[in-house]
């Protein structure tokens, strides 16, 4: 599966105009699901983010894996 993140920033309201794109190619886990969705947040600037996790109806949690 291929998965897409884009967000768009505007000048008025972000204070910078332009925007961040994260695509993954060959994602079967949610391991790499949760590793896209974290470095979208860092490239979209929020660089306090360490790790992205989810939480699945049986209680575990999984989170992304480092690259």
């Amino acid at each position: 599966m291929r998965i897409d993140f884009e967000a768009y920033f505007d000048k008025e309201d972000d204070g910078i105009g332009g925007s961040v794109r994260v695509s993954r190619d060959d994602v079967y886990t949610l391991e790499q699901v949760a590793s896209a969705v974290r470095d979208f947040l860092l490239g979209a600037g929020y660089d306090y983010v360490e790790d992205v996790g989810f939480s699945k109806n049986d209680g575990t949690m999984v989170w992304g894996e480092t690259l």
